[in-house]
């Protein structure tokens, strides 16, 4: 009995991956207070680091640097760039740098503060050379406000900031002025639990990884699983464009990664095939056997294609969930829940092309 009751009450050792995070353990006593001193920071006794300082990173991370050298500002022989001093560290073989999620954060901090910089000079360059400067010249400029012109354009080079997005929005709509409609739009998402090969790489590329499940690995090393999911988005990218041609000869694409809350990214792809039949101007029939002869709805024999067929009835098949559901109301004063995709809908054996404006209703 005395023994029963040590092992309820013995806790593991705490993991060193969770001690960089604000997290309360399960088994620990609840602390009712105010959200301002529960997360109050500690005072730290003692001068700031000033974060304008060449060895911040030697300061801040001596567990990764403990000599207290080679530095990202270090002095070398051979001058090393921003973004190859970074891919260093990323892809060494010493995978304390990758694993450390603070010093990623740090790395990342330190690219937005160069490309704001960037912004910033670049809007000084255009205002002009100010060095000579006359009163006369400062009124006028002043007047006619060319000192402060656009100041929302420093922000351009700055990613994921709405600046940044107007040259690739711009882009875009050329892109349909010149070419035409889109043939296609794809949505590429990860099944990162679900994927045997990246539990296989990311147990390859940690030593520490017995006992860890995939989503677990996925949390101690997402830098290694965001890299190899964007290898086999470039292999999608190579199929897509293969001479095979699965869905037609494409002549140009556009894509962008995007990250959902917390998880891994995702990509949507426009895509543009030579001789597509565009809705609206090219016959019906045109239109029809070209979607006939890249797209099918068709579900693979599980016998024949048993994998095949098992990512489609997960990935490609509607399940109902409190997303799609709906409460309706009938007209006999009933309330159904319904889809509100339409599913399920009724199958054909032929194809049947529907009016756009009408599309929307099953």
């Amino acid at each position: 009995i005395e023994y029963r009751k040590i092992s309820i009450f013995f806790r593991h050792r705490p993991s060193l991956f969770y001690e960089q995070f604000t997290i309360q353990g399960l088994e620990g006593k609840t602390q009712n207070d105010t959200a301002t001193n529960l997360y109050q920071m500690l005072k730290v006794q003692a001068d700031p680091i000033d974060f304008r300082l060449t060895d911040l990173d030697l300061r801040c991370f001596p567990d990764l640097y403990p000599y207290g050298s080679n530095g990202q500002y270090v002095t070398r022989d051979i001058p090393l760039m921003p973004s190859e001093f970074v891919k260093n560290k990323v892809l060494s073989k010493h995978e304390r740098f990758r694993l450390n999620v603070q010093y990623i954060f740090h790395l990342f901090h330190e690219v937005n503060i160069r490309a704001l910089k960037s912004g910033i000079y670049h809007k000084l360059n255009i205002v002009g050379n100010t060095g000579n400067l006359s009163a006369e010249k400062c009124l006028a400029m002043l007047k006619n406000m060319d000192l402060e012109g656009n100041l929302t354009t420093i922000f351009a080079r700055l990613r994921n900031s709405p600046q940044f997005w107007t040259k690739p929005r711009t882009d875009i709509s050329t892109m349909i002025t010149w070419y035409g409609p889109v043939t296609f739009f794809l949505t590429l998402s990860p099944s990162e639990y679900n994927w045997s090969d990246l539990d296989a790489y990311l147990r390859s590329v940690n030593s520490n990884s017995d006992g860890k499940t995939t989503s677990g690995l996925v949390a101690t090393d997402p830098l290694s699983a965001s890299r190899f999911i964007d290898n086999k988005f470039k292999a999608m990218l190579d199929f897509i464009q293969s001479d095979s041609g699965p869905i037609g000869k494409v002549t140009h694409f556009a894509w962008r990664r995007e990250y959902q809350t917390r998880g891994l990214q995702h990509f949507h792809i426009l895509i543009w095939v030579k001789d597509a039949p565009v809705i609206g101007i090219s016959p019906n029939d045109e239109i029809a056997e070209f979607i006939n002869e890249h797209i099918t709805a068709r579900k693979p024999d599980h016998r024949s294609f048993p994998t095949l067929s098992e990512r489609v009835n997960s990935y490609q098949k509607h399940h109902h969930n409190t997303y799609c559901r709906r409460l309706k109301k009938t007209n006999k004063g009933k309330v159904v829940s319904v889809c509100r995709f339409g599913f399920p809908r009724a199958a054909t054996e032929d194809f049947v092309l529907r009016d756009v404006s009408l599309s929307h209703n099953p």
